[in-house]
Formats: structure tokens, sequence, C-alpha cells
């Protein structure tokens, strides 16, 4: 643990994923939810529509970031008696949120990824020109399944790197589990 305080590219990254991330948090309510984007608009209605079996009848996109959104609705509910689960501006926000964090968490993990294939200042250049990368910072603030895609994209490519390295059956079952959550 101590080593990798000590590394100069740790926090350098620490840096560049926590700049990142006010970019891809500020302003997520930038359209006062009035939900222009229109793959959103279908999103959140189907979300908010979910009941027990919770089949959404809506597969022209993947159903885990449909789940996480309202799950995370239902959580935000139980905190605050005015806050309806299936209210478009609450689930707006709960998926925009999700967005914007996984949108911010695909950056350690490029640098992660190019750290191994090359080598570390390779990864922190990967790392800062996604951070900068404006589709990265647009799409954090829509409620679609791009942010999401492109995060599980990523652990998936981090976790055949490591199942090529070392061959241990835990990198095998991450890939599958990972790979799971992708499809879903």
């Amino acid at each position: 643990m101590n080593k990798i305080l000590r590394d100069k590219s740790f926090w350098c990254i620490l840096l560049i994923t926590a700049i990142s991330g006010i970019f891809r948090f500020w302003n997520i309510g930038w359209d006062s939810f009035r939900i222009f984007h229109p793959d959103e608009r279908a999103i959140l209605m189907v979300a908010g529509g979910l009941k027990f079996p919770f089949n959404p009848r809506f597969f022209a996109y993947g159903s885990l970031p449909i789940y996480l959104m309202r799950a995370a609705s239902e959580i935000l509910s139980l905190f605050s008696k005015n806050i309806m689960p299936t209210d478009m501006k609450y689930l707006a926000i709960c998926g925009r949120t999700i967005s914007a964090l996984l949108a911010t968490l695909t950056i350690p993990l490029i640098y992660l990824i190019s750290k191994r294939v090359f080598n570390k200042a390779v990864g922190i250049i990967s790392a800062l020109l996604l951070s900068g990368a404006v589709i990265s910072i647009q799409n954090a603030h829509f409620v679609t399944v791009d942010t999401t895609l492109v995060f599980f994209i990523a652990l998936i490519v981090y976790l055949s790197l490591l199942i090529f390295e070392r061959h241990k059956m835990r990198d095998y079952i991450l890939f599958g589990i990972v790979m799971g959550l992708a499809l879903c």
C-alpha cells in the first residue's frame, strides 16, 4: 500500500480522474430535466413503468442500466417521502448520476489497460485524452447506455489482459461475471 501511495503516477491518475469527474458530474440537470434526448426519454419511460417481475418489455438497449437506475431511484425514495421512484425527474437524476460515475470510472481503467500494454507514461496520456474527450463528457450528461457499455468494454479488456498474463481462475470468473453484466 505504501508503494502505491509513493507512486507519482497513482496521484496523477487520481487527480485526472477527480478533475474528469467534476466535468462529468457538473450540471447534470442542464436541461432542468426536460429530457430532450429521445433515447434518454425512452429509457426513462421504461424504467418508470417497471413492475414485478421486472421485465422491461423493451429490448432496444441492454436492461442493466434500466435496472440500475430504477434501483437507485427506489433507494433514493427511501430517504424522502417527496420522492416518487417512478417520477421522470428522479429517474433522470439517478440515471445521469450512474452515467457520470461510470464515465468517470472508465478513465482509471483506460490507464490500467494502457499501462499493462505499453507503460505508465502512455497510460497517463491515454487517461488524459479520455478525460478531455468531449463525447465522453457529453454522454455522461444523458441517461443512455453508451457510458455503461464503454465502462464494461474497458473492464472486459482489462480482465482479458489479466487472464492472458496470470491465468488465474479468479480472473476467468470475474471476466464471466463482467461479460454477463455487459450483455445484460
